[in-house]
């Protein structure tokens, strides 16, 4: 399966998780906010369990400080109805969600080597990640995807509005994250590489 640049117009931003703060899904929201009037039909969607439920007394007790603080976030700046959380997803139905959006977004304030992020480079999809942690290793900007600041939303909204605006950006980028993903994901390199590292260290003497 490969992402094909008509999903662009579907104008919708994918997230893997947001249940936390350091996910940066506020980030998210504020950049698409200032959005929302060139892109009418912009959307978030959002794997896992809907955070702003309160349906039943379980979820109203589940209801913490951070999905609080996202409530009246989106709902204050016009975008509540923007967000999609999709609940538990399969692998087949993450595979879907990838193939489907306009974008990924790894949004995330902290972060090591976010498997999600790999997940969607191998699948051609065009990406947006924030410059931390070890995500600088897996996205070069400007041809494997777009980086930008965490704190700084309005960069992020700019890098929204270049894919949305250019498929063809979109498109190219995808495929470079592509061919930079499968290099870095390559079992039979990666094992050759462990084993000379075994080989190397057993060989040495302490």
């Amino acid at each position: 399966a490969q992402w094909t640049e008509d999903r662009i117009g579907s104008h919708t931003i994918f997230l893997s998780q947001a249940s936390v703060p350091a996910k940066g899904l506020h980030q998210v929201i504020k950049a698409v906010a200032l959005l929302q009037k060139q892109f009418p039909n912009i959307s978030i969607r959002i794997a896992g369990g809907n955070i702003l439920d309160r349906s039943t007394v379980k979820k109203r007790i589940k209801f913490n400080g951070f999905a609080n603080y996202i409530h009246h976030l989106a709902k204050d700046l016009g975008i509540l109805d923007r967000l999609v959380f999709t609940g538990s997803l399969s692998a087949v139905e993450m595979r879907e969600e990838y193939l489907n959006c306009s974008i990924f977004i790894c949004p995330s304030s902290i972060e090591n080597s976010p498997n999600s992020l790999g997940e969607a480079q191998l699948l051609g999809v065009p990406v947006i990640a924030s410059y931390v942690g070890g995500i600088a290793n897996m996205v070069e900007d400007g041809k494997t995807g777009l980086l930008y600041r965490f704190e700084e939303y309005e960069m992020l909204a700019q890098c929204i509005v270049k894919l949305l605006n250019d498929s063809k950006v979109a498109k190219k980028l995808g495929e470079g994250g592509k061919m930079a993903a499968m290099k870095r994901h390559d079992g039979k390199n990666n094992v050759e590489q462990l084993l000379r590292s075994y080989h190397l260290l057993s060989s040495q003497k302490i």
